[in-house]
């Protein structure tokens, strides 16, 4: 790292770094998501034998690092659900992301978005009911304690000593 003279210079240092260090920890929580899906999910259902499995859901898990005015960042992660696509079964079982009658939408939001929410909760169908697998909330609980240190972590990295005081 370049020597820093200036107060400016500590600042233009600092916020180019806390980018970097922001977009880690979201790269990092977004693979803890990742494992969540499969493992809570996928890997706990076994192979689906009333639809074909695509791996939409889990590959739509998307980073986004937003600006927040100066110096300040966020990582946004979520699912993607125009990586989500709606299909008709070839095999007779289930239809993929959308409903038996091939409804792409229901109660005004599109079955891509709900597909995520009932992995994740659970749903009551009297034609496949099933418990949620509670991934979301699994990895925000770990969020909530990694993303802190993982931000010291990339700081530290990056030359500037931190300490993480809790």
């Amino acid at each position: 790292m370049a020597q820093i003279r200036t107060w400016s210079g500590l600042m233009k240092a600092l916020e180019k770094e806390t980018e970097k260090a922001v977009e880690y920890a979201g790269d990092q929580i977004k693979k803890i998501l990742h494992d969540n899906v499969q493992h809570l999910w996928y890997n706990a259902r076994g192979d689906a034998y009333q639809y074909s499995r695509t791996y939409e859901v889990i590959n739509s898990i998307t980073l986004e690092t937003l600006k927040q005015g100066k110096g300040g960042y966020t990582a946004r992660i979520y699912f993607d659900e125009n990586k989500i696509s709606p299909r008709i079964s070839e095999n007779g079982g289930f239809n993929s992301h959308m409903s038996l009658n091939g409804d792409t939408s229901w109660g005004g939001r599109s079955l891509a978005s709900l597909v995520v929410e009932f992995m994740e909760l659970g749903q009551n169908s009297p034609v496949y009911s099933y418990d949620g697998a509670h991934f979301v909330e699994a990895t925000y609980e770990t969020a909530k304690e990694d993303a802190v240190y993982l931000i010291e972590e990339s700081l530290n990295r990056a030359g500037f000593a931190t300490v993480v005081v809790r």
